[in-house]
């Protein structure tokens, strides 16, 4: 099997790691380089983020809100949760479990055509496997999923779904259920779906391919349809050994400028699809 940095332009994971992001640090020492949970790195990392400004401008837009709704322009409450959760900030913390309980009590109240996807990644993610309400999700996923009327979802609900289950921990999805989420996920192509090429930071509901291979290599799903992805997100680095976004949905973002966090998510890419 060929060694994954090998298909590198050059060294990303030094500028990914310089400090500049505490989201992508973090990302990049938990999933690429894989330091325990215990590590003094991976502590020091998941702290820096807990107590980055922008974490606590993210918090003061939850507190603000007493009735979240998913806006079409990504602000209020419930994006910010989804950020903070596609950050892999702690979701003990009681202004996100206080936030998210509104939002697992009044899911019909968050119109969304991916809503359960959106909240479902949201609440795991946060490590609320264990509320019933969020239990009520995964099996309305996991039935769908066994079911013809799961092509509704769509590429983007698909996608969405993988990214949502890859985030279950210490719990085994049934086969019947990964089976069919590959049917779906298997004929997304960067041929049949371009705008996947492009990039997008945070992914919020715009999954990408980079959104979908990650999701697919967590859950265990390695077939062959991933090699067409694996190659396009190889050749997507720039002379640099960076990924760009192109597409971005926060203010302070420029559009194609190399992103640390898009860039941590293609090294674990091609390390657990190359191995060491």
């Amino acid at each position: 099997m060929s060694q994954w940095w090998s298909y590198l332009k050059g060294r990303p994971f030094y500028w990914v790691l310089d400090g500049s992001d505490p989201a992508a640090s973090y990302y990049m020492l938990r999933y690429v380089v894989e330091r325990p949970d215990g590590a003094r790195a991976l502590q020091a990392a998941r702290l820096a983020l807990q107590e980055s400004p922008v974490v606590a401008e993210l918090k003061a837009v939850i507190t603000g809100e007493s009735s979240p709704r998913w806006t079409s322009d990504y602000s209020g409450a419930l994006w910010a949760l989804r950020l903070l959760a596609e950050w892999g900030h702690p979701g003990d913390d009681e202004t996100i479990a206080t936030a998210l309980d509104w939002a697992l009590t009044h899911t019909s109240e968050t119109s969304h055509p991916h809503a359960t996807p959106l909240l479902l990644h949201t609440a795991l993610a946060f490590g609320f496997s264990d509320d019933d309400r969020v239990e009520s999700l995964l099996q309305q996923v996991f039935i769908l999923l066994q079911t013809e009327r799961r092509t509704r979802l769509g590429a983007v609900g698909a996608t969405l779904t993988a990214m949502a289950l890859a985030t279950l921990q210490d719990r085994a999805i049934p086969t019947a259920v990964l089976a069919g989420l590959e049917s779906l996920l298997s004929p997304i192509t960067p041929t049949a779906h371009p705008l996947f090429t492009a990039y997008g930071y945070p992914t919020y509901d715009t999954p990408d391919g980079l959104t979908l291979v990650e999701s697919a290599l967590r859950l265990g799903l390695r077939g062959t349809w991933l090699d067409a992805w694996v190659a396009q997100i190889v050749a997507a680095q720039d002379e640099a050994g960076f990924w760009r976004a192109g597409r971005v949905h926060l203010p302070d973002i420029t559009p194609n400028e190399p992103n640390r966090r898009l860039s941590a998510k293609a090294l674990y890419v091609l390390r657990s699809y190359y191995g060491e």
